[in-house]
């Protein structure tokens, strides 16, 4: 709902989805149904693979430094960033 208000659509990625309901959405996310994937980080059989990701935000420290640094592995590095709120 909040992000409705600033017109923006956005899907939570579970692992807990159906294999081809996650590769579904990442597709979406990809060609720009969705301007925001919050990423459930724990428990994946197979890690989502995402393109033209601007930024990551983390809600909590990654328990180890490999973990954070793999999440920027995703971004642009000259227009990304990745930030964490503890």
């Amino acid at each position: 709902m909040f992000l409705n208000r600033f017109a923006l659509k956005g899907f939570v990625l579970s692992p807990e989805l159906p294999k081809n309901q996650l590769k579904s959405l990442i597709h979406f996310f990809h060609i720009g149904q969705f301007n925001i994937m919050i990423v459930l980080q724990s428990g994946y059989a197979e890690v989502p693979q995402f393109k033209t990701v601007t930024n990551v935000l983390n809600f909590d420290a990654p328990p180890k430094y490999n973990s954070y640094k793999d999440g920027g592995n995703y971004i642009d590095s000259d227009n990304g960033a990745i930030i964490t709120l503890v």
